[in-house]
């Protein structure tokens, strides 16, 4: 038993240790200035993470948030990133100390993993040779690339416990720990936890059929399913409203690419993929399938199949399971499949882990039976001429000298197997080399790889000073509304959540379509698969109408936008034309539609359904052709390039007659260049295509100059780009006409809404609100339940008779409540199942007493 957790406490410790290290070479915090700020930890998690701080600290809801794009539930949010035990530690972290919560989560999560896996061998083989297999696998090739997307970290800890518990279920008839391994698996990220599951009934089926000597009972199939169907359903409060959010963005689940059978990966590539120090440069966004777990592994796991001590059985389903996951990580439609059926943006083959630990356990059965040096020999130079095979693998790629360290370390465990006969120096010396080739291949990834620039905490601490001041200036307002950094305010798309503000950037993997659409139609900028960004924003009239009331930027800003505060680089503005989030509106705006698309012309629509009597904000301005360069026209307003090797483009003018801000929208799917001439230099607009450009102020008599490069053979026109001007005063009339509404707004976090209107016409009308429903809202209007209609995409809409109102908005995800109960009934069951199995178990130990 000391034994036993001893050896459990250096699986935990020697992976934290090892890396710890290989963080002192590379100059990581606490040795330098390098952070675990990498990549999507730096966009996305590590304001997440401050964000959950802010939840457990009671300054912000659990269930819905405006700090997320427009707004939108935050079950999906934490059900994909948050929900891992392991992240209460960020209870501790301000924005200011996240890096040092990050790596504290990472360096226990690694532990974590070797722990776990050291369980599930140690309960093959009772040896500290199994210490060499789980520091293989919590510092793997997956765990060094993809190390800070901790999110995924959870789920490739408990994959060993898992396969322990199908390995007990099927042997000894117990399935608990299945039960909450699985459950534990989901809960914390459903994303991966959905590849346990999959992998599960892989393995169930392969250890029922061809590893366990069992006696095959259908009782034990049925066991199984029901085991997984339990687990799920204690997942269920976690998992069945993170359905629900995923309903609507890209997380949602296409079978058609079942069909799509392209091998994306060579067969051959795998093989140099399973030495040391091949890990792509650009792993994180276009790098292949991650195989590395320790090149003594892959002896060990291809000597397996030599050893006579394993039967026919056993080789063929490991054979079968190892085949399935090489076709797995081949071809398009199995790499979809176990990612949810959907192609991952970057990182493709993020259920390579299980092929990882699929060969560390053959690897280790393998070291088990070891007896025969002249078998290990043999296998030894199989790999020495595998590895000459796909030698331009390395010298391709400018890494020649890890070839040749790939062979010394063949050569190497060869000769201390030969040469080390006490068991436990040979186990010993097995195990430095094993972290010893480890750390060799993550230093040079870390070191090599242009994705692995991090942000440094010097450049991260400059920022929150220049920042973090301001902010705290806007928060005195305790309304509802929404604040944009721009500039040198702005850091990533998630800044949002990082000082808990309203805003509108947002990327998550769970973006919404119908909201990602109402930002679109706006002219902001948006991206299925990167969200929604404020960028340079749209109008100032589109800020208006979403309540955008403050802004901290570096630069100087339009009329309208008053500065309220500043330091040395930033300023907060505040804009006197944002408009509440709930206002009345016309009876047009139920016929609003921005078809064809047209974001002027659909403002325009939106602020005549707002109000009354007042001429359309955006007008058209009137461009001509000034000169041609190179092309012709077409004779139907397009035109051609002539030669196809000069540089062709057609320019237009216009003489600004109207004092006034422009801006310019292109709608065009086509890839030509469009610039247009502001400010002494020709900027493009098709940076962003369908976003609305801000050109600036322009005065009478200055000239606006638009140029279209061609390219090509097919005619090219100006059908599909706009430039606008905005009437100012215009504007103003509109949203002083709807600031003078009864409508006062107070909010108890973002989850609980309370709004007091008095609709002052004779007959009922129409409160829009500027919040999407994402349909866990419940509303109550003086007391009695509504259901809003639906506006402008999603925003809601409701119906309201003359005279005052009081107004509750109350957020709970859907499916909550359905899942909460699901899950709280199977716990019970599962208690009370475990109870009777223990008093039956005792009075049979009782009866046995009493016979003595």
């Amino acid at each position: 038993m000391k034994s036993n957790r001893r050896i459990g406490i250096l699986a935990f410790f020697i992976p934290i240790c090892l890396f710890f290290l290989i963080m002192a070479v590379i100059g990581q915090f606490p040795f330098g200035d390098k952070t675990l700020m990498v990549w999507d930890m730096n966009w996305q998690y590590s304001s997440f993470f401050v964000h959950l701080r802010d939840i457990l600290h009671g300054e912000a809801s659990p269930w819905y948030s405006f700090s997320r794009a427009i707004g939108g539930d935050m079950i999906g949010v934490s059900a994909y990133y948050l929900i891992s035990p392991f992240n209460l530690l960020f209870y501790f972290f301000t924005a200011r100390t996240i890096h040092i919560g990050i790596m504290l989560v990472m360096l226990l999560k690694i532990g974590g993993i070797g722990w776990a896996m050291n369980r599930y061998l140690y309960h093959r083989c009772q040896s500290a040779a199994t210490l060499i297999f789980s520091t293989a696998y919590a510092l793997s090739a997956f765990v060094i690339a993809y190390g800070s997307n901790i999110i995924w970290m959870d789920g490739i800890m408990i994959l060993p416990l898992m396969v322990l518990g199908i390995e007990r279920l099927v042997e000894e008839r117990k399935c608990l720990l299945y039960i909450f391994t699985i459950g534990y698996g989901v809960a914390t990220s459903f994303y991966v936890g959905y590849m346990l599951c999959m992998f599960s009934v892989l393995y169930f089926l392969c250890y029922f059929f061809f590893l366990s000597e069992q006696h095959k009972r259908l009782g034990t199939v049925v066991m199984y399913g029901l085991s997984s169907l339990a687990g799920g359903a204690l997942s269920a409060c976690v998992a069945l409203p993170a359905l629900y959010a995923m309903q609507g963005g890209k997380g949602s689940i296409d079978f058609s690419i079942l069909k799509n059978t392209t091998q994306m990966f060579p067969y051959r590539d795998m093989i140099s993929r399973s030495f040391a120090g091949m890990i792509d440069d650009l792993q994180m966004t276009s790098g292949g399938p991650l195989l590395y777990g320790g090149v003594l592994t892959l002896m060990l796991a291809l000597l397996f199949m030599f050893q006579r001590n394993h039967g026919w059985k056993r080789k063929l389903g490991y054979g079968l399971l190892w085949l399935f996951m090489v076709y797995s990580l081949s071809h398009y439609n199995l790499i979809c499949a176990w990612q949810g059926f959907h192609m991952p943006n970057g990182a493709q083959y993020r259920f390579a882990f299980l092929y990882v630990f699929l060969m560390l356990m053959v690897a280790n059965e393998a070291w088990r039976e070891f007896k025969h040096l002249s078998s290990l020999a043999m296998v030894c130079g199989i790999l020495a001429v595998l590895l000459f095979i796909v030698r331009k693998d390395f010298w391709g790629v400018g890494r020649g000298w890890i070839w040749t360290v790939n062979l010394a370390l063949i050569v190497g465990y060869l000769v201390v197997v030969k040469v080390a006969k006490n068991k436990r120096i040979r186990e010993s010396i097995l195990l430095g080399l094993m972290c010893l080739e480890i750390g060799i291949t993550a230093i040079y990834h870390y070191q090599h790889s242009p994705l692995y620039l991090s942000q440094s905490l010097s450049e991260y601490q400059s920022y929150l000073d220049d920042v973090e001041e301001l902010v705290e200036v806007v928060k005195e307002d305790k309304g509802l509304y929404r604040t944009v950094l721009k500039d040198q305010a702005y850091r990533t798309e998630n800044d949002s959540f990082l000082f808990n503000l309203y805003g509108l950037d947002s990327y998550t993997s769970l973006e919404r379509d119908s909201t990602q659409m109402i930002a679109f139609h706006l002219g902001y900028y948006w991206h299925m698969v990167f969200g929604i960004h404020y960028k340079q924003g749209s109008t100032r009239g589109s800020e208006a109408l979403l309540g955008v009331k403050y802004m901290i930027t570096s630069q100087d800003q339009e009329p309208g936008f008053i500065p309220v505060a500043e330091n040395e680089t930033l300023t907060v503005y505040e804009n006197q034309y944002a408009l509440p989030f709930a206002y009345f509106v016309e009876e047009e705006i139920l016929s609003v539609k921005n078809e064809p698309y047209h974001s002027f012309a659909y403002q325009n629509e939106i602020f005549q359904a707002m109000t009354e009597g007042v001429d359309p904000i955006y007008t058209p301005e009137s461009l001509k052709v000034s000169s041609l360069q190179n092309c012709m026209e077409t004779g139907d307003g397009g035109f051609v390039q002539i030669d196809q090797e000069e540089e062709a483009y057609v320019e237009y003018e216009g003489i600004i007659e109207t004092p006034g801000y422009r801006y310019a929208q292109s709608i065009t799917s086509d890839s030509y260049q469009l610039e247009v001439f502001v400010e002494g230099e020709w900027i493009n607009l098709l940076e962003y295509q369908s976003v609305i450009k801000r050109l600036g102020y322009y005065n009478p008599g200055d000239v606006l100059r638009l140029r279209c490069y061609l390219s090509g053979e097919e005619p090219r026109s100006m059908d599909a780009v706009y430039v606008y001007r905005e009437d100012e005063e215009a504007l103003a009339a509109s949203v002083k006409q709807v600031q003078r509404q009864k409508v006062e707004i107070s909010h108890d976090k973002e989850d609980r809404i309370n709004i007091v209107c008095e609709n002052q016409d004779e007959e009922s009308s129409n409160l829009l609100l500027t919040i999407p429903d994402d349909g866990g809202w419940t509303i109550l209007v003086d007391g009695t339940p509504v259901q809003a209609d639906q506006v402008l995409g999603n925003l809601m809409l409701l119906r309201l008779e003359p005279g005052v109102h009081e107004i509750e908005l109350r957020f709970l995800p859907r499916g909550f409540l359905k899942g909460l109960f699901i899950s709280g009934s199977v716990a019970l069951l599962i208690g009370i199942g475990y109870l009777w199995k223990r008093k039956r178990e005792n009075d049979q130990y009782g009866e046995e007493e009493n016979q003595f």
